[in-house]
């Protein structure tokens, strides 16, 4: 069975301050809504962005629950702030992207992992250590979501892609995997192309 591949970015505030995306007179408010109007998924870093509590709960309170929303944490105190964001919103989230040390506190302290555990969030959100993510230097082993840079070509990008499917074992058959393109270096043609690219593939 073919696996359903999700595509957007990861980085999403540089991605939105790049331009050659969103109409000029579109508020700001609206950005990330228009944005799923043609990606699955995106991953916003809080510590890349300035941006009141209020901005963020009406970037997200529109999303759509198919949405894969995700948030990059390098602080304890940004799981509060998702937190907060998704008891005033409703807002589905689908998983927390930690630093590594942030990751390994997480995991093997309780008392650190009952804020996502134990605070209403959802058993369902994901904890994912930013270092197992596949990429073309790593090639991590059955990883379930693909961080890739801009690619030269759009071929580069299906061979990327073909490596990536190669790395997901057997036991998981028909996952939906999530596929970010680093919004530093990627454009909305080449994001927009890759999104095609993934169509064509079957997926």
């Amino acid at each position: 069975m073919s696996h359903t591949i999700k595509v957007g970015v990861c980085d999403w505030s540089r991605f939105m301050s790049a331009g050659g995306f969103y109409p000029d007179d579109l508020p700001r408010a609206w950005e990330l809504d228009y944005y799923s109007n043609e990606f699955e998924t995106a991953c916003i870093n809080l510590s890349a962005i300035q941006a009141p509590l209020t901005l963020l709960q009406q970037w997200v309170e529109d999303l759509d629950d198919k949405f894969e929303l995700f948030f990059r944490l390098e602080r304890l105190d940004q799981v509060d702030l998702v937190k907060q964001l998704q008891q005033q919103t409703g807002v589905s989230i689908s998983g927390l992207l930690l630093e590594h040390s942030m990751y390994h506190s997480f995991a093997h302290h309780e008392s650190l992992l009952s804020p996502v555990a134990q605070s209403g969030m959802g058993a369902n959100i994901r904890l994912i250590d930013v270092e197992d993510l596949w990429t073309p230097v790593s090639e991590k082993d059955n990883s379930l979501i693909a961080l890739l840079p801009a690619p030269d070509d759009i071929r580069q990008c299906r061979s990327w892609i073909e490596q990536w499917l190669l790395q997901i074992k057997a036991d998981h058959p028909s996952q939906d995997l999530t596929l970010w393109l680093d919004a530093a270096s990627t454009s909305y043609s080449m994001l927009s192309e890759c999104r095609t690219l993934v169509e064509l593939m079957g997926h």
